[in-house]
């Protein structure tokens, strides 16, 4: 009989529960002999630059995840592309990486925020973020005289004596004609395995969430009720009306996507589930020559979208360690068979796909292809079309599909046979 796949994790969530519903053996320390990791971003930061860690076996991160997760660089990233496009007039490829809101990095664009909202005829307001923290952690919103008194004297205060060590922060503007689901607002919550970036081989899983606002947006709200504004469940479940009985303040996208149809219109719908995935996949592409490649890494990101009242997506921020806490009965289905479904891509312990397939589980393969450099574009025809070469399905959404993969995920502690 095989010797059972030897883990290492120090989460106590849905991760933890599907790797022993495997049957792999768990090991007490990063150090053993362990096949498979799933670590925080902090090991791979502070333990992994000084680790051998053998090709045959699987690391959840790649070494530098930071270059797309962290706010300022995915940022910066986007931007750099775009850019690089426009500068070879590809300027109609160029406007299709315009998905991320218009947004500054602290402290050293606070000139270009001035002059932005200068030539604003209707005065935005700003949300302001954290560059390296989550779950809605240090996030605020404000008008332009509110941000220039912030950054003139806590943000100055903080960053000379060092007390802050968030010393960057992002600054978007805010998006204030959300589309809303009877009148609340919400976000999309939607995961992406990338099994490598060299050559860029991604999955897009098609039970996401939609997040919801459990009060009530109207666009003359206080700026000061996150309750209102934000969506991150961490923010949530302090309300008084969140209920981890009912629905969480979630829907499934297949949910929402039947719940926009009776609006919309079927073939909208459609056309901006596949707006989605384009999105995440040309968020890919930015950084696909610029991450370190190793063949034992492999990671799932958490992106997170809003659409506004037009229907067009907007990313958000992109996170290297989705949340994979449990807050409802459905929460625990849907992420167990995300999970489940991802280790059988990567085949840890069962046959590996063949390179040919598209679809397994609860995933849809979106990309597999080589990503040429955006800052060699030389023939810009032939860039655009080696770019576009390695998208599966360049027509047709799978987000937001009803799902036939169910599977004894209706228990507590089921098998995945």
């Amino acid at each position: 009989m095989p010797k059972p796949i030897r883990y290492y994790t120090t989460f106590r969530n849905t991760i933890w529960t599907v790797l022993q519903e495997r049957g792999w053996e768990q090991v007490s320390n990063d150090t053993d002999d362990w096949n498979f990791i799933w670590a925080s971003v902090e090991w791979i930061s502070e333990r992994f630059d000084y680790s051998h860690v053998p090709d045959t076996k699987f690391v959840n991160h790649f070494r530098n995840f930071y270059i797309l997760t962290r706010k300022d660089l995915m940022a910066k990233n986007l931007k750099a592309a775009r850019r690089n496009l426009m500068k070879y007039n590809l300027h109609e490829l160029g406007d299709l990486f315009d998905f991320v809101p218009a947004n500054f990095i602290l402290p050293m664009e606070f000139g270009m925020i001035t002059e932005f909202n200068r030539k604003q005829t209707t005065k935005p307001l700003y949300i302001v973020k954290p560059s390296c923290r989550a779950q809605g952690k240090g996030i605020f919103i404000c008008g332009y005289s509110d941000l220039y008194a912030w950054f003139n004297t806590e943000f100055q205060a903080k960053a000379s004596s060092g007390s802050d060590r968030e010393a960057l922060y992002v600054v978007q503007k805010y998006l204030d004609n959300p589309l809303v689901v009877c009148g609340h607002k919400f976000d999309l919550r939607i995961y992406c395995l990338v099994e490598s970036f060299q050559p860029l081989v991604a999955w897009i899983c098609r039970e996401g969430f939609a997040r919801f606002s459990l009060r009530p947006f109207t666009a003359n709200a206080d700026t000061r009720d996150l309750e209102v504004h934000l969506t991150n469940v961490a923010i949530q479940k302090n309300s008084s009306n969140y209920d981890s009985r009912a629905d969480g303040a979630k829907w499934s996208l297949f949910q929402l996507g039947c719940y926009l149809e009776t609006i919309y219109g079927r073939d909208e719908i459609d056309v901006m589930f596949l707006r989605i995935e384009q999105l995440i996949i040309r968020s890919l592409q930015a950084v696909a020559n610029d991450m370190i490649k190793s063949p034992c890494m492999f990671e799932i990101y958490g992106f997170d979208v809003m659409l506004d009242d037009t229907l067009k997506p907007w990313l958000i921020e992109i996170n290297a360690s989705p949340s994979l806490s449990a807050d409802t009965r459905e929460d625990s289905i849907v992420k167990r068979r995300m999970l489940h479904d991802a280790i059988s891509i990567l085949g840890v312990d069962v046959p590996k796909p063949s390179p040919d397939c598209t679809r397994f589980g609860c995933w849809n393969k979106c990309y597999s292809g080589k990503v040429p450099k955006f800052t060699q574009i030389g023939d810009p025809t032939r860039f655009e079309k080696e770019l576009a070469a390695g998208y599966v399905s360049p027509k047709r959404a799978s987000l937001g599909c009803a799902s036939e993969r169910v599977w004894g995920m209706m228990v507590s502690s089921p098998s995945p046979s």
